[in-house]
């Protein structure tokens, strides 16, 4: 199968960016060869992430991004297109440049669970950014963001240290960042749990396979749009997805809008006195063929 670099909304799920990921098969040479942003940023997981966004860039969003994407030049590249952002630290050789994250794990250590220390990372650029350490029963979080506060908010977490139970809550960049880091696995689980269409169609050929995705990833985001914008503003209980589904193939079949304009010819026709026949859309059933 293919990778592909997706974008999702936190409250609603829809992935609204999905780009393939190119790897050793992306063009040296034409218009593909170099993305929009890559020209404009140092670093190319920055430029990437620009160009994921560059949809919503000025709206004063979030942006909750993997710890995949979790540098200091995301964070700051996202702030000049007037984007916020949150992502976990992850170390590996050592900490990333700016972060100050030695200096902040050292501070923290020994510190109660639940406790959370704050520095004012420094890139060099005149673009704010924070890094946020929170001691746990385990390991230590930390968190590189440019909004939100550490503000307690949520529901009460619980940790077993030394076999007694603490209790605390999140700082609210946590809160939300812990909301919105599942949402493109929402969609994927949405994509390919009950009825997955990709299962169904599965072709040989590499071109067919893709649109099997995205006609797939099209159908999850029409249903969660459906439930979102449509049910949950009318204050009914979301629908399944073999509901909707039922729901789409019946007016991919009988479209509402044919229906009123027979009704309306029938109803002519009765007033004039003649028959009416309708020429319009025949269905045939017949068998897939096989791929």
């Amino acid at each position: 199968g293919n990778e592909y670099h997706t974008a999702a909304c936190a409250d609603t799920k829809i992935i609204y960016f999905c780009e393939i990921v190119e790897g050793k098969d992306k063009p040296t040479e034409g218009p593909h060869a170099t993305k929009e942003f890559e020209s404009q940023v140092d670093s190319s997981v920055a430029a990437l992430v620009c160009q994921m966004c560059k949809t919503i860039q000025g709206t004063g969003r979030v942006v909750c991004l993997d710890s995949g994407f979790g540098y200091v030049p995301t964070v700051v590249e996202l702030l000049k297109l007037g984007l916020f952002s949150t992502c976990v630290v992850k170390k590996k050789r050592g900490s990333p440049k700016y972060t100050r994250a030695e200096e902040v794990l050292s501070e923290i250590h020994g510190e109660d669970v639940g406790t959370i220390i704050v520095r004012k990372g420094n890139s060099g650029e005149q673009r704010k950014f924070y890094l946020a350490a929170q001691a746990d029963s385990k390991h230590t979080s930390i968190m590189l963001r440019s909004w939100a506060t550490t503000r307690r908010e949520g529901p009460m977490k619980k940790r077993n240290v030394g076999g007694e139970q603490v209790e605390f809550q999140y700082g609210e960049y946590q809160r939300w960042y812990y909301y919105a880091r599942h949402a493109v696995d929402d969609n994927n689980n949405n994509r390919q749990g009950c009825l997955s269409y990709e299962e169904r169609f599965w072709p040989r050929d590499w071109p067919t396979r893709q649109f099997g995705f995205l006609f797939a990833l099209l159908m999850t985001n029409a249903f969660l749009a459906y439930n979102h914008f449509v049910i949950q503003k009318k204050g009914k209980k979301k629908i399944s997805k073999s509901e909707f589904l039922t729901i789409l193939s019946e007016e991919m079949i009988e479209n509402s809008e044919w229906k009123s304009e027979r009704k309306e010819e029938e109803e002519a026709a009765e007033k004039e006195g003649r028959s009416h026949t309708r020429h319009g859309v025949e269905h045939i059933l017949c068998m897939m063929k096989p791929y």
